[in-house]
């Protein structure tokens, strides 16, 4: 446990009681108050060269967004909120919700026409009956063509909405919000857990948050510090140290009551953005001197930046020459996953590269099984030929990068099941079995193997995930099996862990780690702001 950053709170500024939903400072909660709910949900990763499909934005407009995001029933921001909404007696006005894999940018056209939805469904609102509005954003989402698209998201909101009516949003723990972001909210929420399992508990904290700014009838103080360090999410698991450790810290300094919510937000580095570095958000109860805490928040992010390393050493990644190595001497009953980072879907990249592949291949190992490489035209090559031999080549089928792979195997399976991600191919080839998908699959949950009849835990078989860490259904599945492993590879593509690799044009400078640590005169940047204004900034050594 962390020492409480605080002084005793008897006679200090910030001793004023926290503002609980119903408290009044001249307003109150009550089923005379509406709030305005929405989402746009999008991981965009800028190096990949092939921007989100158009068909995989899931679109819902209002009373849709209910039935969606049923309360309980889905691990959602919207779904968590409802409850706290409902809870309040609060009537809630769904407006337009949108949600895609991640994957490269956002195509300008989708982004426009759910801008034009959005105002469509705001014009039919009246601002006099909005009491407040709640929106989930991921908060690193890229758009073809835009500088900040989701200030440009709030600019519509407060366009149709007015200035004056509280604005919350949560966000993905690994959001990259700008400046401009930071000023059109009154208070961002952020998860607390990577891998993600707080999304529906975000959505309640939010809406908690947002009933207290209403019944307070005041916009809190904000703060915001941006660190030059960028973190891939791998380094940043949160049971792990020593993200364990400083996430906790954040969540004990929301505990004084001046307080009302604090996020660590770790950036998001697979984009060529200026805003894709580490930062932490912070919303104070209104009337309350704001020193104390801003120096609170201070001393947590240089703490933050003083683990640079640490979190570079967090969760060793192996080289794919090593990843042979362990799975060459790993005992027979041992499960072994390896995950394949630098092309993983969930983090945007684009799934079709061979770069292990072809060293196992070539240096004749058996008994892998390959999840999944993305080959459209290769799919297509087996439908009808199950049980017989094909030849395929794999690898740069959706973008041209990458070592490419030309070999003789058999067809065992093809499921041409939409709900695996349209026609799933299992292709057997050098005693190894590779699973081909027409489109991207996110390797959330071992019953995806289930489904095309793998078994996920064979202790027999050494199972290669396009993933950076595992999700917790693989997590848990590995837990109950004694002496099971999953190790990190670097491997190459577009959510490499070598932060080099990438041609940076946008970030600002100096940022760890592309930058020497030698002679460095590392600086964080804090701005603090009274309600909706720009506030003032300034740079702070670390």
């Amino acid at each position: 446990m962390h020492k409480n950053p605080f002084p005793p709170s008897g006679g200090s500024p910030l001793s004023s009681p926290r503002l609980k939903p119903g408290a009044s400072r001249g307003h109150s909660v009550n089923m005379a108050q509406r709030v305005i709910i929405g989402g746009f949900w999008h991981e965009s990763d800028t190096f990949n060269p092939q921007l989100a499909a158009s068909d995989s934005f899931e679109w819902m407009a209002g009373n849709a967004i209910r039935e969606w995001a049923t309360p309980g029933g889905k691990d959602n921001e919207l779904a968590g909120a409802l409850v706290e909404f409902d809870g309040a007696g609060v009537e809630v006005d769904p407006s337009l919700a949108v949600a895609a894999p991640v994957s490269g940018p956002v195509p300008a056209p989708v982004f426009d026409r759910f801008l034009g939805a959005l105002e469509q469904r705001l014009a039919m609102t009246s601002p006099q009956t909005a009491s407040g509005i709640y929106f989930a954003l991921h908060g690193s989402t890229s758009v073809e063509g835009r500088d900040d698209a989701q200030a440009e998201l709030v600019a519509v909101l407060r366009r149709h909405l007015g200035p004056h009516i509280p604005l919350v949003i949560s966000v993905d723990l690994h959001a990259s919000p700008s400046p401009s972001l930071i000023a059109g909210v009154d208070a961002i929420v952020g998860y607390r857990t990577a891998p993600h399992r707080d999304i529906a508990d975000t959505g309640r904290r939010a809406a908690r948050l947002l009933l207290q700014i209403m019944a307070a009838g005041a916009l809190p103080w904000k703060i915001h510090i941006r660190l030059p360090l960028l973190l891939p999410g791998e380094f940043g698991q949160t049971d792990l140290e020593p993200m364990r450790s400083l996430v906790a810290r954040v969540a004990q300094f929301t505990e004084h009551p001046t307080v009302l919510e604090a996020s660590f937000l770790q950036g998001y580095p697979w984009a060529d953005n200026p805003n894709a570095m580490v930062s932490l958000c912070a919303a104070l109860a209104p009337g309350t001197a704001p020193e104390p805490a801003r120096t609170a928040l201070i001393d947590i992010a240089r703490a933050i930046f003083a683990e640079r390393a640490a979190f570079y050493r967090s969760t060793p990644a192996l080289t794919i020459a090593d990843a042979l190595v362990h799975a060459d001497q790993r005992s027979p009953e041992n499960l072994l996953y390896l995950c394949d980072s630098g092309d993983n879907p969930t983090a945007g990249a684009v799934e079709d590269r061979v770069d292990l592949l072809q060293q196992i291949l070539a240096h004749r190992r058996t008994n892998f099984l390959f999840a999944p490489i993305v080959a459209p035209s290769a799919v297509d090559h087996c439908i009808g030929h199950v049980g017989q031999r094909v030849s395929l080549t794999l690898g740069g089928q959706l973008v041209d990068s990458g070592p490419k792979i030309s070999a003789s195997g058999s067809v065992l399976a093809v499921y041409p099941n939409d709900a695996l991600g349209g026609d799933v191919v299992i292709w057997a080839v050098g005693g190894n079995r590779i699973v081909l998908t027409r489109r991207r699959v996110a390797m959330h949950d071992p019953a995806w193997l289930t489904e095309l009849g793998l078994n996920p835990a064979d202790p027999g078989t050494v199972y290669v995930l396009k993933s950076g860490y595992l999700f917790p259904a693989y997590q848990d599945l590995l837990a109950s099996i004694p002496r099971a492993r999953a190790y990190l590879v670097a491997t190459p593509g577009a959510s490499s862990l070598d932060l080099m690799s990438f041609p940076y044009r946008r970030l600002p400078h100096p940022i760890y780690p592309l930058d020497s640590e030698s002679g460095t005169r590392w600086a964080m940047t804090v701005t603090d702001a009274r309600g909706r204004s720009r506030g003032n900034t300034e740079t702070l050594p670390l």
